[in-house]
């Protein structure tokens, strides 16, 4: 997207990312870390909470047993803690191998399939040229050898080798009937591909797999066997080089359990031809077609994938002491801290004041970020609302509540799982400690919703710098659980004197702030003031004005250019939605489009933008394709491909002009039933394109599933070009991941000829951004097309 809106001109919600992480232990260390200034809010409330008060005199009744409760969790902490490192690296050690073995059926589909292609060449000559094809150039043919085949032979409907590729040439007749490769097609009926089990060639006296298929005479009737030998080693010579484990052992198995192939820095667990049919291996490829066990005779965790389409397997597999060999190294030294802890608790359960302190903490804190919980805010609220009703404070400051909500929260929760919801709570508390002052309370009030009582405020700007700073350390990527994931906050600020000394008007008062910030489009925060009730009536008469905007004519596009880099000359337009409103004027897109997509109407109002985008094209010349954008509501309409085809069809342009965008938070939402109609979409012949790269951490992994036409490199990285040398790499990195995977990258965001000289520099395909043009209305673009697709238009005129 051009500006910060989405297709239709929407503000494009910030994408919650999700990708693997390096070190899970580093977040497991940060959720139980201490913090110095929660303590001292707790402390300010303890004498207040009489529940607290209870829970010590309890702990002073009874310090024994609740030292020996303590020993107890300390050494169950340290058996969990054992357990779940020894789980952490199974599961770590299965995703591994899951993922190699899926890089390697993908490795055997694709040889086998680049051999059968030459197999199949080769039947077609003979086939169609039977009575004059010379066999031996046949088989010499370099458009039939590769680095995968060893030998190609020829075999007549008797078994008798007519031609072969390795040894002197012309080679020699031999009769290979008794093969099993030329005897599987001698009365079989079936045109079928056959693999055999590993053998020692007669003629290149080489191990060698081989891939036959038969071919047939003028009148029908078998006329011989067409082979290609691959040696076995192809299959397996890469992944000696993963250093993944010193046990570990890949092969290759046929479901008649013959091992076609094997190796590793194990590599002689299975040999070439070995015969499994009796093993544990065997009896689980026939109940299910991947997954993993433990081979108890052999010590190894197995992991086992079948080759789609073929009667082959995959394996990979590992020693269980090399899982679990840094699990034992650290259990002598946590035997040692046991001990230690154990004897550090003996001693602090004889300190009663310790006691006291630990367990009214228990009473007033949220039992899951371990924060003040409401009960301290409130009780916290009461007395800060006292003390500055008293004529006599002697204070010239003010307190204020700060109310902070995690945005798109229920994403994280549905996506990912409440209990990564959680573990991210708890670093949200965390993040929120780390920024404000000692004298400050951070509460969990529930939910996602956080509170910070700050008892001192100056004025305004001091509590607008803490509000941007709670932001700004939120929007930092959270490592959680094993995921990345990037969230925003919205925050509400009420100001005690500006807004009331009631306590329950202050907690209205910054919910209101809260509320105006969420629709305010997020990621930012608003101060209370008393028109705030009037603003939200404001947006409901916005939302029935806009559900008849289509009806009375009051939407419009604009359009921004898009230009190619390397001819330098203007190569479609991306539509953006503008509301004319007929007394308010030009509505900004920020101010209508969240609304559009809450209330559903971003359907309707999208398909409008879809027929009137492509009627325009139409009007342009038939190389200028046209981009638009689509929400995550439009997905859940199910006619939503019938309504871009017939959007297509209505303006006469070919599907191949039409490009929709989508961001990577839209796959989120639900990405399998986005992929299918992604999918159908683009078999119809419409482009697709990944809005915002860049800012996602599993964009690769939506490059991988689904086959994108573009990527548009968000414009935070255009941006800093020049400026900060890791937005240099990672523009550079996109770039080179389009070339990669076939992908047009355009540049989003350039404001300047350096930006744009230098996305060129670096190979980018296409630019965009106000550098180039604004948005503009239709009428507006003909200039444009003068300016850049003039014939004297230049590289150095326009950048």
């Amino acid at each position: 997207m051009s500006e910060q809106q989405n297709p239709t001109g929407r503000k494009p919600e910030e994408p919650i990312n999700i990708g693997p992480a390096d070190d899970r232990s580093a977040v497991s260390a940060d959720l139980s870390r201490p913090d110095p200034s929660t303590s001292g809010g707790v402390a300010r409330s303890r004498s207040k909470s009489n529940l607290a008060s209870n829970f010590v005199k309890a702990a002073w009744r009874g310090p024994t047993f609740l030292g020996l409760a303590m020993v107890a969790v300390i050494w169950g902490g340290l058996v969990m803690r054992d357990y779940e490192a020894s789980s952490s690296a199974y599961a770590e050690t299965r995703r591994i191998q899951d993922n190699i073995i899926r890089l390697f059926e993908e490795n055997v589909l694709r040889s086998i399939k680049e051999v059968d292609k030459s197999v199949l060449y080769m039947r077609r000559v003979i086939e169609n040229n039977y009575s004059s094809v010379d066999l031996h150039n046949l088989v010499a043919s370099k458009d039939i050898l590769s680095d995968l085949i060893v030998q190609v032979a020829i075999m007549d409907e008797n078994g008798i080798m007519h031609a072969s590729s390795a040894g002197p040439q012309p080679a020699p007749k031999q009769d290979l009937s008794d093969r099993a490769h030329y005897r599987a097609h001698v009365n079989n009926l079936n045109d079928e591909l056959y693999i055999s089990a590993p053998v020692v060639g007669r003629v290149s006296k080489k191990w060698s797999v081989q891939i036959t298929r038969k071919f047939l005479k003028p009148d029908g009737s078998f006329g011989g066997v067409v082979v290609a030998s691959l040696n076995p080693e192809h299959f397996t010579e890469f992944y000696r080089s993963i250093k993944f484990g010193n046990t570990t052992f890949i092969s290759i198995v046929g479901m008649d359990g013959i091992v076609r192939a094997s190796g590793g820095p194990v590599s002689d667990l299975y040999e070439l031809g070995e015969n499994l049919s009796h093993s544990e291996l065997l009896r689980n490829l026939h109940q299910r077609s991947a997954g993993d066990f433990i081979d108890r005779e052999a010590g190894r965790l197995v992991t086992f994938r079948k080759v789609r389409g073929y009667p082959l397997a995959v394996t990979m597999s590992i020693e269980e002491n090399e899982i679990y060999a840094d699990i034992r190294n650290g259990r002598v030294g946590n035997f040692l801290l046991g001990l230690i802890l154990t004897l550090g608790i003996g001693v602090a359960v004889a300190r009663n004041v310790r006691n006291q302190l630990e367990v009214s903490r228990l009473a007033v804190q949220d039992t899951l970020t371990t924060l003040p919980n409401r009960r301290v805010f409130r009780d916290e609220l009461e007395r800060l609302t006292s003390l500055f009703g008293r004529s006599d404070n002697g204070t010239d400051h003010s307190f204020a509540i700060f109310t902070l909500d995690v945005d798109h929260f229920k994403t994280v929760n549905d996506t990912l799982g409440h209990p990564v919801g959680d573990a991210l709570l708890i670093e949200v508390g965390h993040r929120i400690r780390s920024v404000v002052n000692e004298a400050d309370l951070v509460c969990r009030l529930g939910g996602d919703e956080f509170a910070i009582l700050v008892p001192s405020v100056k004025d305004r700007s001091s509590a607008e710098a803490l509000a941007q700073t709670l932001i700004k350390v939120i929007t930092q990527p959270f490592e959680v659980e094993g995921h990345t994931i990037v969230v925003t906050a919205s925050v509400g600020i009420a100001i005690g004197s500006e807004s009331g000394l009631d306590p329950d008007e202050l907690m209205i008062a910054s919910d209101l702030a809260l509320y105006a910030a969420k629709t305010g489009g997020r990621r930012t925060y608003r101060f209370f003031h008393k028109e705030m009730a009037d603003e939200i009536e404001v947006r409901r008469r916005l939302e029935l004005e806009l559900r008849s905007v289509l009806e009375q004519d009051q939407l419009e596009l604009h359009y921004q250019p898009i230009v190619d880099l390397r001819q330098n000359k203007i190569c479609g337009f991306e539509a953006l939605m503008r509301w004319r409103h007929p007394k308010k004027g030009l509505i900004p897109p920020d101010q209508f489009i969240s609304v559009a997509e809450e209330t559903g109407l971003i359907v309707p109002m999208g398909a409008w933008a879809l027929r009137e985008a492509c009627k325009q094209a139409a009007q342009w010349p038939n190389d200028i394709k046209i981009a638009v954008n689509l929400s995550a509501e439009q997905f859940k309409d199910p006619n939503l491909f019938e309504t871009v085809l017939d959007a297509v069809f209505e303006a006469g342009i070919s599907p191949g002009r039409l490009e929709l965008e989508i961001t990577e938070s839209l796959l989120l939402d639900d990405s399998t039933d986005t992929l299918a109609i992604l999918h159908k979409l683009r078999k119809a012949g419409i482009r697709t394109a990944m809005d915002d790269f860049g800012t996602g951490y599993s964009s690769l992994a939506y490059l991988m599933s689904f086959p994108f036409d573009k990527i548009k490199i968000d414009r935070s990285f255009v941006s800093e070009l020049n400026k900060r040398p890791e937005h240099n790499v990672i523009v550079r990195a996109i770039i080179k991941i389009g070339r990669v995977f076939n992908m047009t990258v355009t540049g989003e965001g350039v404001e300047t000829a350096q930006q744009f000289k230098y996305l060129r520099t670096l190979g980018c395909l296409e630019a965009q951004g106000y550098h180039i043009s604004r948005p503009l209305p239709a009428g507006e673009l003909e200039p444009l097309f003068a300016k850049w697709n003039s014939k004297t238009s230049s590289t150095s005129s326009v950048a």
